[in-house]
């Protein structure tokens, strides 16, 4: 991008000073790596079982969590001393349970071993700092975390995402969005980082470029998501939302079908159907319960369901009282006492 003013007659002279400057500045950009895991001292074959390894953690298609794990079980076995293997096993165990709380106790060991074999690995502390969040619930304390992080691993991919995740939850919108672009640029392989960044564009209300890079994510994984059946809707484009909807589980085609009775302004139909949902989803999903009905306008019930979901220490991802602040579908509850109540008792840090 810079501009070199010289003599023609210095033409060769010119060249090389360019040459020099690019690969001063090439140098510079990738002093940080994007990922972690050093060439030096691998076995062959423990290697190739963690690039596979890695390759499915990625992609996030069906059944690649399983596929992960195996792979980076077997690269411990011909090679133990990789922290990076150990922290991606623990990280793929987990995202397999589906929740920190379920699994993490059992699974926590295989952490706590990376972190003594590179206790400065990147992985390893983002991860950690993951379960402070999802575990302690411990918005305040994770969000300093990710902001020291940024600054110290400022171009580190797992860094970026987690940061914008984490900027997400407590509002800081364009923050979030704007690491969320960087980790896209930085590796534009990624399904997670699109998925991520689809993410804090929809938290704050931008669906049609939610939706574009959510579809990126599609391209690489090729599974279906309620999310962009719930963004269709919310992007007031039904016909769009009701064919994502027919490639869904059966259970999130139910939670989809609300919103888009509703959406369809089809009032009985939306409130036997939430009435339904609730009966078979309660227990194991109240923030669910909660997005749907505050989404029909049923504000009292939301409430009771948040209230549920705040009692409780478990929690998928998804359906963690984290997303509270965040969530599209809670957007009518924002300005209710209630909420702003909510929010101080599950210690959200003020922004």
């Amino acid at each position: 991008s810079k501009t070199f003013d010289r003599s023609v007659k210095d033409i060769f002279a010119v060249q090389d000073e360019i040459a020099k400057t690019v690969a001063e500045e090439l140098k510079a950009t990738f002093k940080e790596p994007v990922h972690s895991a050093a060439d030096e001292n691998w076995n062959e074959e423990a290697k190739k079982e963690y690039q596979l390894g890695r390759y499915f953690f990625e992609r996030r298609a069906e059944n690649d969590m399983s596929r992960s794990i195996e792979h980076f079980r077997k690269s411990i076995q011909l090679n133990s001393s990789k922290a990076i293997v150990h922290t991606l096993l623990y990280q793929s165990l987990v995202n397999e349970s589906g929740s920190y709380l379920t699994m993490d106790s059992l699974y926590y060991p295989i952490l706590k071993k990376a972190l003594e074999l590179d206790s400065t690995l990147p992985e390893a502390l983002v991860f950690s700092a993951n379960r402070l969040l999802y575990i302690e619930k411990d918005l305040a304390n994770t969000l300093q975390k990710f902001e020291h992080y940024l600054k110290i691993a400022p171009r580190h991919l797992f860094v970026l995402r987690n940061a914008g995740r984490v900027f997400s939850m407590v509002g800081k919108s364009e923050e979030a969005i704007k690491v969320g672009k960087s980790a896209v640029e930085l590796d534009p392989m990624q399904t997670v980082s699109y998925q991520l960044l689809a993410q804090s564009l929809a938290s704050a209300e931008n669906y049609p470029e939610a939706i574009s890079y959510y579809r990126k994510a599609q391209e690489l994984s090729n599974v279906p998501n309620i999310n962009l059946a719930i963004w269709y809707v919310l992007n007031h484009e039904v016909d769009k939302a009701m064919q994502e909807n027919s490639k869904l589980t059966e259970k999130d085609r139910e939670f989809a079908e609300i919103i888009i009775a509703h959406e369809q302004k089809n009032t009985a139909k939306a409130s036997l159907l939430l009435d339904n949902y609730i009966k078979k989803n309660g227990e194991n999903n109240p923030m669910g319960c909660a997005q749907v009905a505050a989404f029909t306008g049923n504000k009292n019930l939301a409430f009771k369901w948040l209230e549920i979901c705040l009692q409780r220490k478990s929690g998928s991802f998804r359906g963690s009282i984290l997303s509270l602040k965040n969530h599209p579908l809670l957007k009518s509850l924002r300005d209710d006492p209630r909420f702003k109540e909510l929010l101080k008792r599950a210690n959200f840090p003020e922004i």
